[in-house]
């Protein structure tokens, strides 16, 4: 299975999003390679100071849909997770058109939902090329606000599927950057969902 994590927005937890799925997703029988997209190459910090169990390969580059498959042969990987970039359209459709499932980060901020139509439209219009699947995943929620009551709703226009699992802005998440992933926390029910979207 091929992930693709992706939002035209900075700083909506792509990269603790991509590095917390390979966490989940790896082990000896099922191994993963986490494709660093992002020429600002924070999941390959991440991994490099975390020393990793999975391999984790830089590959800033639009052709990401042809050369994806030769690399995860390469790691011998059964999946992929691609950390995408900000505001890269090139690279991004090619992370798109590699993926057998998308999801799309999103903090419950008006900034951030005003940016999202775009993110929404150009995931739609690559998914109606391969079909794939796309969610958008809460992030970094504050139980009790105003936007976590209300972000469902003011997501409904963009016509995604917003998954049930949500991660809240827990200090550890925010802290956990270049560490070990020893625990997925709240992104265990995330996968365990994600799982789910893909079977069906």
């Amino acid at each position: 299975m091929i992930i693709a994590v992706v939002n035209l927005k900075g700083g909506v937890g792509k990269t603790t999003t991509a590095v917390h799925l390979a966490a989940g997703l790896h082990s000896p029988d099922s191994p993963v390679v986490l494709i660093d997209a992002d020429p600002q190459a924070s999941a390959l910090t991440w991994a490099e100071n975390a020393d990793t169990p999975w391999e984790t390969i830089s590959l800033a580059i639009k052709s990401l849909d042809r050369r994806i498959g030769r690399y995860m042969r390469t790691a011998g990987a059964v999946h992929a997770i691609i950390d995408t970039p900000p505001g890269d359209l090139s690279i991004t459709k090619g992370a798109l058109l590699a993926a057998d499932l998308i999801v799309i980060p999103l903090q419950p901020t008006g900034a951030d939902v005003a940016q999202m139509a775009e993110t929404a439209d150009f995931v739609d219009a690559v998914r109606r090329e391969t079909g794939a699947p796309a969610v958008v995943l809460l992030t970094r929620m504050v139980k009790g606000t105003v936007a976590a009551r209300t972000i469902r709703e003011t997501l409904e226009p963009f016509g995604l599927p917003i998954l049930t699992a949500e991660v809240p802005q827990a200090q550890a998440v925010g802290m956990v950057y270049g560490q070990p992933v020893n625990d997925l926390g709240h992104y265990a029910t995330v996968l365990e969902e994600l799982k789910e979207v893909a079977a069906a």
